[in-house]
């Protein structure tokens, strides 16, 4: 079955609905690892295609803040990646070993066969350089060798992306001025230096993160909001350029849900009759077990929509996605809208959010209740309340009334839920809506805070091996 350019959006959506999923695929925001069994650091990344290979640059966060190397995947079938190691590391360049590397884009030039990296560069303790940085290799795997770094024409240059056209034609956009302008400049022929800006976007309005597609004709510029690490609304705009006029491109227009499905955008590509939109999930408290995502972006007539599917894969040349539903037997990890910390039980019997998401208990088994309501299962015990201080526990029977749980949709995507506990009908909560590690998770009058809202990610086992490539270090906060 295809997904067709041009289709209506309700026409593309009942598409997507019948698509299948095997157990061969991935589940967004859960760890991804690559063939040596390594969690794959590709953060604020891009694809780009060349020859049978489908290549992924990022930002390698193994050591948090400031990161000084960008990593390089390979794919021939959009499942598997093996690593091609570092791209660009900072012990290549004087320059580099002394900058904080974000953003990594990367375009081939058929004319020169060059393979041109753009990227963000700020110093490794402060964000006041604000600069654009450039990079080429002779391979696409690199060496990267660092060949300059700037502001723009004198202008600010953060969250960055690139953008090639049809015709060969390239651009760079960056937010600028603090963040609250998005700047557009006209690359020169060989796509190593500016040759203009051209455009000023969103003047004041504080977007950042750019993503940029084509379709049929028009561009769609797809940004966020500025809130640190903090999730929040995609907007989009369209126009016939990235030259045209800032008066002429379309008002700014909501995409996904209000957190954008606790993530933000990274790239977009074209694959063949498909359109995906890649995601970061950010763990600000941990930035490299920060995930991803990979959504399908429906694009028509000017209009765009991003659907949220939890799982995913490639198969027969076409991307099936399939949405994750409450059911029963179903291995769960349940994380806070406002921590992206996961619901965990300790040794002590605390429930609490926490971001050691490696154990298993932080793992949770959905179980259908014949009253209809749901039982959250760990290691034979039930999470429920006791009946007059309705303090969460854990409890051994799973009929009894204190165990049911009615998990209820916060969006049409059936991405968020509250927890409500039905026999008090209070919901369940982060105590005091703290973003802490550890924070006590309990029961709560229900309200609209995003600390009484989960999404779901399917748990995925850990991989037997170790990983043998991975940069060693922890990861930080800036």
């Amino acid at each position: 079955m295809k997904w067709v350019r041009g289709l209506h959006l309700l026409a593309v959506a009942s598409l997507l609905w019948s698509w299948t999923f095997t157990a061969n695929g991935w589940s967004n925001g859960a760890r991804w690892y690559d063939t040596d069994a390594c969690l794959i650091q590709a953060h604020a990344g891009s694809w780009l295609r060349y020859g049978p290979w489908l290549y992924w640059y990022g930002e390698d966060k193994t050591r948090g803040v400031p990161t000084q190397a960008i990593r390089c995947y390979r794919s021939l079938d959009g499942n598997t990646w093996e690593s091609c190691g570092l791209a660009l590391e900072a012990g290549t360049s004087p320059i580099a070993a002394e900058s904080n590397l974000e953003r990594p884009k990367v375009l081939y030039h058929a004319g020169t066969r060059k393979f041109v990296m753009w990227l963000h560069r700020e110093a490794p303790d402060h964000y006041g350089l604000a600069e654009a940085a450039v990079a080429v290799a002779d391979r696409p795997e690199g060496p990267f060798r660092w060949l300059k770094n700037f502001r723009p024409f004198g202008a600010m240059s953060r969250d960055a992306t690139l953008f090639q056209d049809s015709n060969g034609r390239a651009y760079f956009i960056s937010a600028a001025r603090h963040n609250l302008d998005l700047h557009v400049y006209r690359l020169s022929s060989d796509y190593l230096d500016l040759e203009a800006q051209v455009s000023t976007l969103f003047a004041g309005q504080s977007r950042e993160a750019p993503v940029v597609v084509e379709h049929q004709g028009l561009i769609y510029l797809i940004t966020s909001g500025a809130t640190y690490w903090e999730a929040n609304q995609a907007m989009y705009a369209t126009a016939p350029s990235l030259e045209t006029p800032a008066a002429e491109w379309s008002p700014l227009s909501p995409l996904g849900t209000e957190t954008t499905f606790q993530g933000q955008g990274a790239f977009a590509f074209v694959d063949g009759e498909h359109i995906l939109m890649g995601l970061d999930r950010w763990w600000g408290h941990e930035l490299g077990n920060s995930r991803y995502m990979i959504l399908p972006l429906q694009l028509s007539a000017g209009q765009a929509r991003l659907s949220y599917y939890a799982q995913f894969e490639k198969r027969d040349e076409q991307w099936h996605f399939q949405r994750l539903l409450p059911k029963d037997g179903l291995r769960i990890q349940l994380g806070a809208f406002h921590s992206n910390r996961f619901l965990r039980r300790d040794s002590d019997g605390k429930l609490m959010q926490s971001a050691k998401d490696g154990a298993m208990d932080s793992v949770w088994t959905l179980q259908q209740r014949e009253d209809g309501a749901w039982a959250l299962e760990q290691e034979g015990q039930y999470l429920g309340a006791q009946a007059q201080s309705h303090a969460l526990v854990m409890m051994a029977k799973r009929e009894d009334p204190a165990t049911a749980w009615d998990l209820v949709p916060i969006d049409k995507e059936n991405f968020g839920y509250q927890l409500l506990h039905r026999l008090s009908g209070l919901s369940l909560d982060v105590q005091g809506a703290s973003g802490e590690e550890g924070a006590s998770v309990g029961l709560w009058k229900s309200h609209d805070g995003k600390h009484q809202k989960w999404y779901m990610v399917p748990f995925e086992a850990e991989p037997l091996s170790s990983c043998p490539h991975q940069i060693s270090g922890s990861a930080g906060k800036s």
